[in-house]
């Protein structure tokens, strides 16, 4: 079911006291926040987490990148020896330029069961990070590896950034409330990293219990 379909009626809430209805978020997600490239210093940044967070990961493994942009993180995987490597997208233009899906990764009929689920600085944007990491959880393989790199605390503009109030990217505890959500949601954590080399973000692996 498309996602329009799915969230018609519903409101999120910004943290500000506000609410957005689906159709105002992909605006808001494609259109006041769409823009179509980072600063060279944010892919850079990029490459180097990953370097790090993929360490001793297979290179067969089946990799799903949420919230790929145009691109350029699914590239320099490719260019690490990884061939499995796909991603989803919102912004239709984005996903046309990277080769990949386009669509919510919180519905989206993913046909494969991916071994690792990376997702850099998309998943505090997420309408509803709770069916989000549910559907991503489906289209999982057994002892999959969850990597997220999240802004920490964030900071972010809350009308773009309104899945960090439900995950708690906001809260500034040392990452305890943003790892305690995704513990209680059946992942176990494996690794954690603070890091400030574009902005202040927190480095998650985690692995679904079995």
């Amino acid at each position: 079911m498309a996602s329009h379909e799915v969230w018609r009626g519903t409101q999120a809430h910004t943290g500000l006291g506000e609410t957005m209805n689906y159709d105002e978020y992909v605006h808001n997600q494609t259109v006041v926040h769409g823009q179509m490239e980072k600063p060279s210093l944010y892919h850079e940044a990029e490459r180097l987490a990953i370097a790090e967070l993929f360490a001793g990961i297979p290179k067969q493994a089946r990799i799903l990148d949420v919230g790929c942009g145009t691109g350029k993180g699914m590239a320099f995987l490719r260019s690490l020896g990884y061939s499995w490597v796909t991603g989803i997208e919102l912004h239709p233009e984005k996903a046309k330029i990277a080769n990949a899906f386009c669509g919510d990764a919180a519905t989206f009929d993913f046909k494969t069961l991916y071994n690792v689920i990376y997702s850099s600085h998309s998943f505090e944007h997420m309408y509803d990070p709770e069916a989000a990491l549910k559907n991503l959880k489906w289209a999982a393989a057994l002892e999959a590896m969850f990597i997220f790199i999240l802004p920490y605390p964030d900071t972010g503009d809350p009308k773009a950034h309104l899945g960090g109030f439900k995950i708690g990217t906001r809260v500034d505890d040392k990452g305890e409330t943003v790892v305690r959500w995704f513990e209680e949601r059946g992942l176990e954590m494996m690794f954690k990293k603070f890091d400030d080399y574009r902005e202040p973000e927190i480095w998650l692996k985690f692995k679904m219990e079995v």
